[in-house]
């Protein structure tokens, strides 16, 4: 592959200090399943994300494994979403 000088774009090298993307992976329900339920899918998700068998699974891959309550995953993927459309626009992408 041919690599052309593009001195108007920054490198994921020269932007390293400041980038900072990782995948999130969870669970979501439709709006109005009763809070036992929302915690009770939480307490269980979350023992089997600690557990040795996923953690393994993990590691081998290099991914940190995070358990939160469902107001901080809320907020996680709420700050994502204002971040990564923020690099959509940026970017100057769009859906044809």
């Amino acid at each position: 592959m041919a690599m052309f000088p593009r001195p108007h774009i920054s490198t994921v090298n020269a932007m390293a200090k400041t980038l900072l993307l990782g995948v999130t992976v969870g669970i979501l329900a439709p709006r109005g399943v009763p809070r036992s339920v929302v915690d009770k899918l939480n307490a269980e998700f979350g023992k089997a994300v600690r557990s040795p068998e996923v953690q393994n699974v993990y590691s081998k891959v290099g991914a940190l494994p995070v358990t939160n309550t469902p107001e901080e995953f809320a907020a996680h993927v709420q700050s994502e979403m204002v971040k990564l459309g923020k690099l959509v626009q940026l970017s100057g992408a769009r859906v044809d």
